[in-house]
Order: structure tokens, then C-alpha cells, then sequence
């Protein structure tokens, strides 16, 4: 089983996507998409069997969206189709093709809307995926992830070159900062600084810098409450391939400490479920809770 995403929907619920590559085959028809549900710890699968994989998931409350892929019948490039759970992933509803040529991550704003973003796309639909409408991003989405975050009916944070906000579904977009973002919370955004990582904190139109953590890392994911933040990162350059980095600031990224976890080096299989915990699924599908402490 390999994960596209672990999705914290309540406290003890978590569901997570991915794929099954059956009897070892190998090749993206030989995949099965399948989505997991625990509960109180019990883990069952609540959707899948199906040729495919889960390309990306996000929730809002007890809505979880996912995108389920599978190649083209011509066997360039994939086609894309909605998965909705109204009730925080108990069951799962079709909703038929989304219009995008690629989908690298998925927004669920709340409300019936949601976003998609890929290379060179972006979509929107309020009406559960129903209907796509394309959305004139600010700068041309690229091929690699980039920060997608609502933040509200009709808003919706941008990262990746810039980062920039929209309050009215993506008809209009306000730049906040002309530096390169990796990750945001909606509160707190976490740029480059070289190889090193910066965190800033969004104040009203502008980002308000605070300071860097050295090293060679790269971001993907960030939660906050109020001044205690949790950056999960990727080494890269001599320590790559040596696990996942939890970085730790209490006093809202001025200062940061540390903590090295060994094993996986996927970012898919951990979600930051607060800025003191940390949830990993293992190769046994199993999700183990973390307390990131620093060294």
C-alpha cells in the first residue's frame, strides 16, 4: 500500500488514500485505488478494488474530497475523477470527470466548493464537482506541488514563486508577498531562504518575515496555534534519505528546534496534527501518534 494522503477529520478519525499494487505487479495499471478509514484505532476500507490510484485528498469538517486517477486509454497522461464523503469518509460518493490535464493537489473550501491545481490548471466547483469552472491564477501553476489553502467562502491562499490571496473565488488576486512559498496554514507561510527555510506570518495584505532555520531542507507541510508552529521537511543534500525533519518553534518562527525521524522519507504518509503531534502510517498500515520533541 503506498499513500497519497493522511487526512485527521476528527479527533481519533483519520482516512487515508492511496494505492494497492496487487501481487507485486508493477506499472500504473496494475494499481488499485483504496481508501482506509480508522476509528478509535480500528482500521477498514471504506472505498476501492477499482484499476487506478488516489491522486490527492483534502477535508473541511466532515467533508473529504479526493481525486481518483488512471491512465489514459493512449497511455499518456491521466484522467481525473471526483470522490465525495459527506460524513468524514464513512461513505463515498462518484462524482464524475474533473476537466484538469494534470492535478498535483486538492482544496476542499467547504460549502460544496473545492479547488484543484496541477501544471498550468486551475478549477473550481461549488456545486460538489458537479460542474468545473477554470480559474485565471495569478501566475501559471507549475508541475511540482505548490500551497493551495482556503480560508474561507470564496478564499483561498496561492503559494509557490509568490504567494498571493483571493477573496472572491479567484476572479481577483491580491499579492501578499513576491518571495516563494512551500507550505502555508493559512496563518503562517514557510518560504526559501537558499537551501534553508524561512517562516513569515501572513498580516493583513503583506507577509511579516520572522526568522530562518539553516540547512538543507525542503518544506511540505505547516500547523499552528497561535505562537507554537510545526514544519514538516524533507532533507536534502548530505542528509537525504535519512527520514523526515519536525521543526518546532514556540514563539511563532522567530527560534526553532530540531528533531530527526528515521524511516519513512515520505511526506504522504505523515500528517501534522497539531504543533505537538504527529501522525505516521507505517508499512503495516498502521498510524502511529509522534510527539515531536527535538533532539
Amino acid at each position: 500500500f503506498t499513500a497519497a494522503g493522511v487526512q485527521v477529520v476528527a479527533d481519533d478519525e483519520v482516512v487515508i488514500g492511496g494505492h494497492l499494487s496487487p501481487g507485486g505487479a508493477s506499472g500504473l495499471r496494475a494499481y488499485r485505488s483504496i481508501i482506509y478509514r480508522v476509528e478509535s484505532g480500528q482500521l477498514s476500507q471504506v472505498y476501492g478494488g477499482g484499476e487506478g490510484w488516489i491522486q490527492a485528498m483534502s477535508h473541511r469538517g466532515s467533508d473529504v474530497w479526493a481525486v481518483s486517477a488512471v491512465l489514459r486509454p493512449e497511455g499518456s497522461g491521466s484522467l481525473y475523477d471526483l470522490l465525495v464523503s459527506e460524513d468524514g469518509g464513512r461513505n463515498w460518493q462518484e462524482r464524475g470527470r474533473i476537466p484538469a490535464g494534470s492535478i498535483t493537489a486538492i482544496m476542499v473550501e467547504g460549502g460544496g466548493c473545492g479547488w484543484v491545481i496541477g501544471a498550468g490548471d486551475l478549477w473550481r466547483s461549488c456545486n460538489s464537482g458537479e460542474r468545473w469552472t477554470p480559474v485565471a491564477a495569478p501566475r501559471r501553476p507549475r508541475g511540482i506541488a505548490q500551497p493551495l489553502v482556503g480560508t474561507g467562502p470564496g478564499h483561498a491562499l496561492l503559494g509557490g514563486p509568490s504567494l498571493h490571496r483571493t477573496d472572491d473565488g479567484g476572479e481577483h488576486w491580491v499579492e501578499l508577498s513576491p518571495d516563494e512559498v512551500v507550505a502555508t496554514d493559512g496563518r503562517y507561510v514557510v518560504g526559501t531562504a537558499g537551501t534553508a527555510i524561512r517562516v513569515g506570518v501572513i498580516e493583513g495584505d503583506t507577509v511579516s518575515w520572522r526568522g530562518v532555520h539553516p540547512g538543507e531542507l525542503f518544506a511540505t507541510q505547516v500547523v499552528s496555534d497561535a505562537e507554537s508552529l510545526l514544519i514538516l521537511a524533507a532533507p536534502v543534500g548530505p542528509r537525504a534519505g535519512r527520514g523526515l525533519l519536525f521543526i518546532r518553534s514556540e514563539d511563532g518562527g522567530r527560534s526553532f528546534e530540531e528533531s530527526l525521524r528515521r524511516g519513512s522519507t515520505r511526506s504522504e504518509d505523515v500528517s501534522l496534527s497539531g504543533p505537538r503531534r504527529v501522525l505516521r502510517l507505517d508499512r503495516r498500515r498502521r498510524l502511529r501518534s509522534l510527539v515531536a520533541r527535538p533532539n
